[in-house]
């Protein structure tokens, strides 16, 4: 796809707030997807890193040297992963930011297909596209029927979304002056969701870019627990968030999940994405369903556990 539109300013935003659970070659991978997305990314207003201390000092020599278009800012430690795409939107004055999140890789002709978003639809105000993780063993198989990310819909055509991933999205800068991604005190992860289910109360439509794909790392076996742990939790606090006044829960799924499934039903709906991707993945199904278990009870541990104790353990 070479026809984005070529009369809209825009902006790149990484934040390096993942780099607690990636590393520096998990964002070298993002910046050097990145860089393949020419000639397009040579008419950015700006692509902003934005870093509070996770960047170790030799890397800053390092990527200056070898992407020279990338701009580098340090700002306070502890600056949360919202506060992060804030401050990295504030750099410019671009008619729309991307965001981008430094442990996920984008596919050739991603950034086209995000802003061609604006040409096939051009009242909307936010663009997302979708993101995946790799299947390769029976560990990354576990993660990826039971993590974020459903796998990739196959669709072709630009349709409305309940929903948008905060690591793979184009935002006009006036949505986000009106209505900025909210940062709630409860969440780690799930601020995007929060938002989305704004949107939809202001009668604002998120389009969802099938074709701007992008693949989230697989999170490493020493982080897993902790992970999901918080995972659970932050899915305890969304449940809460997201209620309407007469209690109902908002449209929190990205497709091919599905809203109104459980999570026993988003499961079985995971291993079927995942057997109709690539049959060959249903021969590691056994090996992984052990992995699966400890991973959703994790999850569920996450969830019923009072939040104060699960400060404390985290903390250890």
């Amino acid at each position: 796809m070479t026809n984005a539109t070529t009369d809209l300013s825009f902006s790149v935003v990484i934040e390096t707030n993942n780099l607690e659970i990636a590393d520096l070659a998990a964002l070298r991978e993002c910046l050097d997807s990145l860089a393949t997305q020419q000639p397009t990314l040579q008419r950015a207003t700006g692509v902003f890193l934005v870093d509070a201390g996770q960047l170790p000092d030799h890397a800053f020599v390092t990527f200056r040297r070898d992407f020279p278009w990338l701009t580098i800012l340090r700002v306070d430690a502890g600056t949360t992963y919202v506060e992060l795409k804030a401050r990295g939107a504030s750099l410019s004055k671009s008619d729309v930011v991307i965001f981008c999140d430094s442990d996920v890789r984008y596919e050739p002709g991603w950034l086209d297909a995000l802003l061609c978003g604006f040409q096939q639809q051009p009242d909307a105000l936010i663009v997302g596209g979708e993101t995946t993780t790799p299947i390769g063993d029976p560990y990354s198989l576990a993660v990826a029927l039971t993590f974020n990310f459903p796998r990739f819909s196959g669709d072709r055509d630009l349709v409305p979304s309940p929903m948008y991933w905060a690591n793979n999205v184009a935002i006009r800068r006036p949505l986000l002056e009106q209505a900025p991604i909210p940062d709630p005190a409860m969440l780690y992860r799930g601020q995007n969701l929060v938002h989305g289910l704004e949107l939809g109360r202001r009668g604002l439509t998120i389009w969802r870019q099938p074709l701007a794909r992008a693949v989230h790392i697989v999170i490493p076996p020493a982080e897993i627990i902790r992970r999901y742990l918080v995972l659970g939790r932050d899915a305890a606090n969304l449940a809460r968030l997201t209620r309407d006044p007469l209690g109902r829960r908002g449209p929190v799924a990205m497709p091919p999940d599905r809203s109104e499934a459980s999570q026993i039903g988003k499961l079985f709906g995971r291993i079927l994405q995942v057997v109709r991707a690539n049959p060959r993945h249903a021969a590691l199904l056994p090996l992984a369903a052990p992995i699966v278990v400890f991973l959703v009870a994790c999850y569920f541990a996450g969830r019923l556990i009072p939040v104060s104790a699960l400060r404390r353990a985290l903390a250890t």
